[in-house]
């Protein structure tokens, strides 16, 4: 990517400045419902040959610094799954960025015995790609799981120290 050019005209020693086109950007992606900046997203900015991957901070944030001034193909994993994928320009005029991840939902779950009777109480592990994330059940066998990506999730629920099978 071109960020700079000036023709010179050198008949002696001189010291010259060229000014580049770049800039620095803070990038946030957020949930779908946009509450939450997401931390741990992996982020691949491509333009053409050049490429720049990172990932966002425990706050959600990520400092981009000296990108040139162009426009990308931005595509986001998060748990390891594909949750963004847009164009994004970057200028001078956009010092911070913010994207929503549409693919990044909330699930509310509920867990009932085999007669429909909510469980009072237990733990469920919901799998996400490689990652376990541990919930527990409220007295209402309800729990609510913020910014999972849309994906499929495998569920598994403990009551009473027992593990028991999820349809």
């Amino acid at each position: 990517i071109k960020v700079g050019e000036k023709e010179i005209d050198l008949k002696s020693d001189m010291n010259l400045t060229l000014q580049a086109s770049m800039t620095d950007i803070v990038l946030r992606i957020y949930d779908s419902d946009q509450e939450d900046a997401l931390p741990g997203v992996n982020v691949r900015l491509q333009a053409g040959a050049f490429k720049k991957e990172f990932v966002s901070g425990d706050d959600g944030e990520a400092l981009l610094e000296n990108l040139p001034l162009t426009v990308y193909k931005l595509t986001a994993w998060y748990y390891g799954f594909k949750v963004l994928d847009t164009s994004l320009e970057v200028s001078t005029a956009t010092p911070e960025i913010d994207l929503k991840a549409v693919g990044v939902l909330d699930a509310r779950l509920k867990f009932v015995d085999s007669v429909k009777k909510p469980l009072d109480g237990g733990t469920a592990v919901l799998t996400v790609g490689d990652r376990d994330i541990e919930i527990e059940l409220n007295e209402a066998g309800e729990a609510r799981v913020k910014n999972l990506p849309n994906s499929t999730i495998y569920v598994t629920v403990s009551y009473t120290h027992l593990t028991l099978p999820t349809n």
